[in-house]
């Protein structure tokens, strides 16, 4: 059990390239950022209120702020929209994979001896053939309805 934990920490390293010091050499640049921008942000806020009143520049901050955490809001809005259909995309396409699961697999297969496999070909042969004929002419009617959006040729 032991070998298979160290060999998928191993696999995950080699894709992603992260370790421990990785980590901490993060955890280390992030907080040093942080501590940055709250002094940058004591400097802006100095300054403000020296060429400004104290309540002025609490106005100016708080003003400051509040664009981004609107700018963000809604950059994050769109994200979650965007993961969203992107997902629910990968689902759909993905379904349609679905009977090759395994289980769907195993109960199709013994629906199958208990049919019996000679009575069961010409079946899947004509489901086969009936989803060809439906697919065209979903496509056909896809078309159709694309070409009603076309401008008139001269």
């Amino acid at each position: 059990m032991h070998a298979v934990k160290r060999y998928i920490e191993l696999k995950i390293q080699s894709k992603i390239g992260v370790n421990a010091t990785v980590l901490i050499g993060v955890v280390v640049t992030l907080l040093a950022a942080v501590v940055t921008f709250v002094f940058a942000l004591v400097i802006v806020f100095i300054w403000l209120a020296g060429r400004y009143s104290l309540f002025s520049a609490a106005l100016i901050m708080f003003g400051l702020f509040l664009a981004v955490a609107v700018a963000g809001a809604v950059v994050a809005f769109i994200a979650q929209r965007k993961a969203a259909i992107s997902a629910e995309k990968a689902l759909s396409r993905q379904s349609a994979l679905s009977f090759v699961q395994p289980t769907p697999l195993k109960a199709a297969f013994q629906m199958a001896n208990g049919i019996g496999w000679r009575r069961l070909v010409p079946i899947v042969g004509m489901g086969f053939l009936v989803a060809a004929v439906m697919r065209e002419l979903s496509l056909r009617h896809q078309m159709t309805k694309d070409a009603e959006y076309l401008p008139p040729r001269h």
